[in-house]
């Protein structure tokens, strides 16, 4: 669902999948918000649910479950094919905004995300947290993001991409994914947790029993 730009289209409720496969998706955009949801408002919960064999496409936020994450996300697994063009994107969800707490809970991401020449801010479960608090437990990434240009400011990373600001915790995780940096040299930052925390003494990180595999 893509949401054009436009956050009024928060999804608000409770998408229980059943444990469900939705197989076949395609969504090619220029737009922001491309996933099967484009905008998970902070009453908004996706869980049990599975998406495969499926490709998604964006030059905004990009999440193969959620683009933009406010809400909850429980028991999710996708192996989408994600292609991120222009700015960011997460096997799972995208980026959060919004001072409140979002949840990733038991989700999976074994698909394969390509990160374009300008995209900048990429992670195996979520790309970005700009605001609020992003609690991740149980979570496994075992896909590849794959670099496909000479990026110069990237921020890559086994879980998040990039935290401007807020809390973030990691709990019971594992990433035994893999990079593929064809322009390593050229990427300001790579982590097999996170690929860059900003300089800001108010933000607070918290990894518990949580592991990578270094290849």
């Amino acid at each position: 669902a893509n949401a054009e730009n436009n956050t009024k289209y928060n999804f608000q409720g409770i998408f229980d999948g059943n444990g469900y496969s939705i197989s076949g998706l395609y969504c090619k955009s220029p737009n922001d918000f491309v996933g099967l949801f484009g905008c998970l408002g902070a009453y908004g919960e996706v869980k049990n649910v599975k998406v495969v064999n499926s490709y998604f496409e964006a030059s905004g936020a990009l999440g193969s479950i959620v683009a933009r994450c406010e809400g909850k996300i429980d028991t999710a697994y996708s192996d989408a094919y994600l292609m991120e063009n222009a700015h960011l994107g997460g096997g799972i969800a995208g980026y959060k905004l919004t001072d409140n707490v979002s949840k990733i809970t038991n989700c999976w991401y074994d698909g394969v995300l390509t990160v374009g020449d300008t995209a900048r801010l990429c992670g195996g479960i979520m790309g970005r947290l700009l605001k609020g608090t992003v609690e991740m437990e149980a979570c496994l990434f075992t896909g590849k993001i794959v670099i496909d240009g000479e990026l110069r400011t990237a921020n890559i990373g086994g879980f998040l991409g990039n935290v401007a600001a807020g809390t973030v915790s990691v709990k019971n995780s594992l990433n035994s994914g893999e990079f593929v940096l064809s322009e390593a040299e050229k990427i300001n930052a790579v982590g097999r947790v996170f690929g860059q925390v900003a300089n800001d003494e108010n933000i607070t990180i918290t990894i518990e029993d949580s592991y990578f595999m270094d290849f």
